[in-house]
């Protein structure tokens, strides 16, 4: 039996809506032939199934995906939402393929305007392009692959992966915005006695990045001073410290963190790890450019110095902004990685770690979803608990991380803020990194993932294990308006 849905598109099919946001249940009626039925989303008609004698060798049931549509959980009292369509990959770009079906393990929709507002704007600074969804950043062109046919359509996915999948974000653009008015405001907030940080809280946890970086240019301008120097000197704790990284551009942001990570006594893997694993080829190579401006160094050459081993291989690897970004499955190709991958883990004395390295850090992520699928016909047992049989330490945890974000990126940042929360003190730099560098992503995704995962919102979680302005800037955006 086949571990991926049937193809899409067969004459005489039904063209069938999904029972509810594009989610797979074992509970889902057999489609009948021939019967038409109303669009479910904006984006058109879900993907049909083959008819049961039409011929197909495919298996014509659709097939049960625990937890829901590609990991994503079920939230009680959530508005389901189809997985999104990024505007870059489109039939133009397939090449060779175009002509085949679009296979249903990776369908693509359009978002639904009526619940979740379309961002549109220029892009933060530091990534991506005006125009583009803010928080989104802009995608490369598809890479070409080739078409294989082995027991399957050869098909064309949208790329699930990290943040090429358009999220929505609780930070949107201002429909009144306007950046004279808000450097008088800011100014105000700080000028004389005392400084009025509910103002400064209202004001910058409402505007974009984009808007930011707008306001940080012109203050000076007006008063021929730095924004950021001021409020630094104004704020205190990890208040200032939030407020200051709202202020950077995304890739600044990053390359600091980065930056942080190695440059004291120690290194933090986790930063490393996290950043490293969750951002695109071009934000990955921004970053770089940017690392370079900031501290005059090659960031490549930084993480040699910090890290050691397989590791050192791993980081390296994923730092490079190699990874294929196209969504084209080779299902031919996953069964020979995943036999690859069981050859070098499960079935020999030691792990060949190199054969993980290569083919956990190259493939695209759509790719990667299908290796697994295969490794576990292969090894009958998941990618996961073959790694932690295999692997320890930090090689471990950033192979882990990887095989996560793969598999579902909102589950992977919601692990994280709760890693960051519990028990005693709190990781307040993961916590202050993934609520800004997510909030104009997908962090609306990533709380109902919370809530799924540990049973209380995050903005419980938050107000119980923060104070003072703190608290009240953290959760003006996790709140959004």
């Amino acid at each position: 039996m086949s571990y991926y849905p049937p193809s899409a598109g067969f004459q005489g099919a039904s063209q069938q809506p999904y029972p509810f946001g594009g989610a797979f249940t074992s509970g889902y009626p057999q489609p009948q032939a021939n019967v038409s039925m109303p669009e479910p989303f904006s984006g058109g008609l879900a993907p049909s199934y083959p008819v049961p004698g039409s011929g197909s060798s495919i298996p014509s049931h659709p097939q049960s995906y625990p937890g829901g549509y590609m990991g994503v959980s079920p939230v009680p009292g959530m508005v389901s939402q189809p997985p999104v369509a990024m505007p870059s990959y489109q039939s133009a770009h397939m090449g060779s393929c175009a002509s085949y079906p679009p296979q249903s393990s990776y369908p693509a929709f359009a978002s639904s305007a009526s619940v979740y507002p379309p961002m549109m704007g220029p892009g933060p600074a530091g990534y991506g392009v005006p125009g583009a969804p803010v928080g989104a950043y802009s995608l490369p062109p598809a890479m070409a692959a080739p078409c294989v046919q082995s027991g399957y359509q050869a098909t064309s996915a949208v790329p699930i992966g990290t943040s090429l999948v358009q999220g929505h974000g609780t930070i949107r653009p201002h429909g009144m915005f306007n950046v004279e008015e808000d450097c008088k405001v800011l100014r105000k907030a700080m000028k004389g006695f005392g400084t009025d940080e509910k103002t400064i809280i209202d004001l910058i946890s409402r505007r974009t990045n984009s808007h930011r970086q707008q306001i940080r240019n012109l203050y000076k301008t007006m008063y021929g001073r730095d924004l950021v120097h001021d409020l630094s000197s104004e704020l205190s704790f990890k208040f200032k410290q939030t407020v200051l990284a709202l202020m950077m551009s995304p890739a600044e942001y990053d390359a600091e963190e980065l930056n942080k990570a190695i440059r004291y006594l120690g290194t933090d893997e986790e930063t490393l790890v996290e950043i490293l694993c969750t951002r695109t080829n071009q934000q990955l190579n921004e970053i770089k450019s940017v690392y370079r401006r900031l501290y005059n160094r090659e960031l490549e050459r930084d993480l040699i110095g910090d890290t050691s081993g397989h590791f050192r291989r791993l980081i390296v690897s994923l730092s490079t902004g190699g990874r294929r970004e196209d969504g084209y499955v080779d299902i031919q190709r996953a069964r020979m990685d995943a036999m690859e991958l069981y050859q070098a883990g499960e079935r020999r004395w030691g792990t060949d770690e190199s054969k993980f390295n290569q083919i956990l850090c190259s493939q695209s992520h759509a790719q990667l979803q299908a290796v697994f699928e295969e490794y576990k016909r292969v090894a009958h047992r998941t990618i996961e608990q073959s790694l932690r049989n295999e692997m320890s330490g930090e090689l471990l945890m950033g192979m882990l991380a990887i095989v996560s974000v793969v598999q579902n990126p909102r589950r992977y940042f919601a692990e994280r803020l709760h890693r960051a929360l519990r028990g005693v003190g709190t990781n307040d730099d993961a916590l202050i990194r993934v609520i800004v560098s997510r909030s104009e992503v997908d962090l609306v995704e990533i709380k109902h993932e919370f809530q799924y995962a540990y049973g209380q919102t995050l903005e419980a979680f938050i107000a119980d294990d923060t104070s003072g302005d703190y608290k009240k800037m953290l959760l003006a955006i996790v709140r959004g308006y």
